[in-house]
């Protein structure tokens, strides 16, 4: 029998990504700040929340929350509540946001099926496609201005025609700092065969961004090795 993660399309993150991802998030942070409030909206098993406290990040400063009500807190000072993210209020704004949100397409997903009337309201502006993208727009929306996101999602978004509104949010509302094309397998023991990219992007209004800014790609890499790719595998883009 699947899991709640497991059937609303949720696979554990292996922790050389995690560790990356939480590294280069607090790598664009302010560093003038004595304080930072950072959510995981898809906390799981809590991987992302212990690499950052481990990175030296207070457990005070951090907020999980998982739909799954069998999903324990993964630290008693961590603020960790059971609920739907995609249905939380705009209120609450963060510093950064991080995790690996669900994959499931709209064809796959009850949820989406079950939820599509609210959806499809709330996330007109770029329809309603993957779990995912609902997760990328929704942290945007709680972000505060100048917050940083940083997802592991598919990479579907780069160039599936379903989501052209969605990469032209994204141009008009964020400078996109990173996108690296994970490797291949990833979570194959999770038994995910998908292809996956780590998205890092900047929360901006439109008339903060600057045209001359250049993005990071990284070429599909083989093994999990972030931090020194490949000369060849990099690109810094306009």
């Amino acid at each position: 029998m699947f899991s709640p993660q497991r059937s609303m399309g949720q696979y554990g993150t292996p922790q050389e990504t995690v560790d990356y991802m939480v590294k280069s998030l607090l790598g664009y942070l302010d560093d003038g700040k004595q304080s930072y409030k950072i959510l995981d909206p898809s906390t799981g098993d809590g991987i992302f929340l212990r690499s950052l406290i481990r990175s030296g990040v207070p457990p005070s400063s951090l907020v999980g929350l998982d739909i799954d009500p069998e999903i324990p807190s993964p630290h008693e000072e961590i603020t960790f509540s059971h609920a739907d993210f995609l249905r939380e209020p705009n209120e609450e704004k963060y510093d950064a946001i991080i995790g690996n949100p669900p994959y499931k397409s709209k064809r796959q997903s009850t949820y989406l099926q079950e939820n599509k009337d609210y959806l499809s309201k709330e996330f007109q502006s770029i329809g309603i496609h993957n779990m995912y993208s609902l997760f990328i727009y929704k942290g945007l929306q709680q972000l505060k201005r100048g917050g940083v996101l940083s997802m592991i999602v598919q990479d579907s978004f780069l160039s599936n025609v379903y989501y052209k509104r969605f990469r032209k949010y994204l141009l008009q509302h964020t400078e996109i700092k990173e996108i690296i094309l994970a490797p291949r397998r990833l979570f194959h023991k999770g038994k995910a065969d998908v292809r996956t990219a780590i998205l890092t992007l900047i929360k901006k209004y439109p008339s903060d961004i600057n045209p001359e800014h250049k993005m990071k790609l990284i070429d599909r890499l083989i093994d999990q090795n972030y931090f020194e790719p490949m000369d060849e595998q990099v690109q810094h883009l306009p």
